[in-house]
């Protein structure tokens, strides 16, 4: 009895390095379901105060502004939770700073070539676009340097492994700050619209971008490189090296996470795409799941990795697989129990979204089966069969998209998305244990989730 109690005990005391993985992630899930309260609020609001066809065209532009802000990244966003973790554990705070201002640099540049393309584009096709979209477009075009900033911010505080930093001024601070800015606004008598609630959400966006960099600074030193110029140079061109391949990575990413948005922007009224988004919003808080556990497990995926620990990997994949699955089975039935009371709230046009939200729900499960497996390739390298699983995913939903929207309405999309999320699971459960050993797939039996060992 002792002996067994022994063992129990020593099995758990091993997994306390991941328990606090585990509590990291608890935390950033909480902070993110405050976010999804504050952003359904926010959401809410912009629909009531925009109306319908106002509110989007917000909704059509934010989509488009997050798709072109994670190409301008250029991938350093990713490429950050791969490399500054390696270097914080060797200590090598010269290398942190050098991959952040390097990082810097080189987006501040392409960000502003993506803009300049943008404001092109627009020149010389806005034909294309309605008369009530032409600004919004503008202002896109102009906030995109701001936007990708305070993207590539976000993945330096993952890196670092400052959660908080990533999570609270984009996902809580900001809504706040916007809401009532625009209320303020709307109470000198200004009539409130789609781009003033764009320039609005870029301009707060900025501000907080000022804040996380001084933050940032005082707390990365700079110090005396340990290398050579010629050296410093060969790391440059490793970091872009490494970083470039994953604007196809993450474009890819976000085409496919709003590939549905998009098509219906350009085959359904405003008024529809309204209706759709905020069945979106309403069952993102079961979709925050999956992202909490990203935001802590891709960089223990990345610390055990640096490692060589191919255990000690496959375990921390498996508990984060397993808690993504079992807390996101939940989170979707309560999501789904309370849709008619979280879309009445919108307005009375909205409650045909519940349909949406079911379909999209059982998406998601499908999707949390395998946990964090994208991140995964991308830790260990393997960056180039992450999206060809994600390119295949993204041609399938769009050709399903395409196909079903005609005929059924809005929720063509939503069926077209959750297909595709989850025949891309099936793809990276299947190429992860064949191409790199590692099994991704949940437990079925939660209280595995501590003393299962490595498979």
């Amino acid at each position: 009895m002792i002996a067994k109690l022994y063992q129990r005990t020593a099995t758990l005391l091993s997994r306390v390095g991941q328990l606090q993985a585990v509590l990291q992630a608890m935390s950033a899930l909480l902070t993110r379901i405050l976010a999804a309260g504050l952003a359904y609020v926010f959401q809410i609001y912009l629909a009531k105060s925009l109306g319908i066809e106002h509110y989007g065209i917000f909704v059509t532009f934010w989509t488009w502004q997050v798709i072109l802000t994670h190409v301008s990244v250029m991938g350093f966003s990713e490429s950050a939770v791969r490399f500054l973790p390696r270097y914080a554990t060797r200590l090598r705070e010269d290398l942190i700073y050098g991959f952040m201002s390097n990082g810097l640099k080189f987006i501040i540049a392409t960000s502003l070539a993506t803009a300049l393309m943008c404001g092109a584009a627009l020149y010389f096709f806005s034909d294309l676009l309605a008369d009530n979209m032409t600004g919004s477009a503008i202002v896109l075009a102009v906030g995109l340097p701001v936007l990708a900033l305070e993207l590539y911010i976000e993945g330096v505080a993952r890196g670092l492994g400052w959660i908080w930093l990533a999570v609270v001024p984009g996902f809580i601070v900001r809504p706040v700050i916007v809401m009532a800015t625009l209320f303020v606004i709307s109470l000198n008598g200004f009539p409130l619209t789609a781009e003033l609630a764009l320039a609005v959400s870029i301009g707060v966006t900025l501000f907080l971008v000022c804040l996380q960099a001084i933050f940032i600074k005082l707390h990365v030193r700079r110090i005396k490189p340990k290398t050579s110029q010629n050296h410093r140079a060969r790391l440059r061109r490793y970091w872009i090296y490494a970083a470039v391949p994953l604007v196809v990575v993450t474009g890819v990413e976000e085409l496919l996470y709003w590939s549905d948005i998009v098509i219906l922007g350009f085959m359904m009224p405003s008024e529809n795409v309204s209706i759709y988004f905020a069945a979106l919003r309403c069952m993102a808080i079961a979709g925050f799941i999956h992202y909490a556990f990203m935001m802590v497990f891709a960089r223990e995926f990345s610390l055990a990795n640096a490692q060589g620990d191919k255990t000690e990997l496959q375990t921390r994949v498996h508990m984060a697989s397993t808690w993504t699955f079992w807390l996101t089975i939940p989170a979707v039935l309560v999501t789904l129990a309370a849709g008619p009371i979280l879309l009445s709230l919108f307005g009375e046009e909205f409650a045909s979204g519940q349909t949406i939200m079911l379909i999209i729900g059982i998406g998601l499960v499908g999707k949390s089966l395998v946990g964090q497996a994208s991140n995964l390739l991308i830790v260990v390298g393997r960056e180039r069969l992450n999206v060809l699983i994600a390119g295949y995913a993204l041609i399938m939903n769009i050709a399903l998209s395409v196909l079903l929207v005609p005929i059924m309405g809005i929720a063509g999309a939503a069926v077209g998305t959750a297909a595709s999320q989850i025949i891309r699971a099936a793809l990276l459960y299947y190429y992860c244990k064949s191409k790199i050993n590692v099994s991704v797939l949940a437990h079925f039996d939660p209280r595995k989730v501590l003393t299962a060992k490595a498979s």
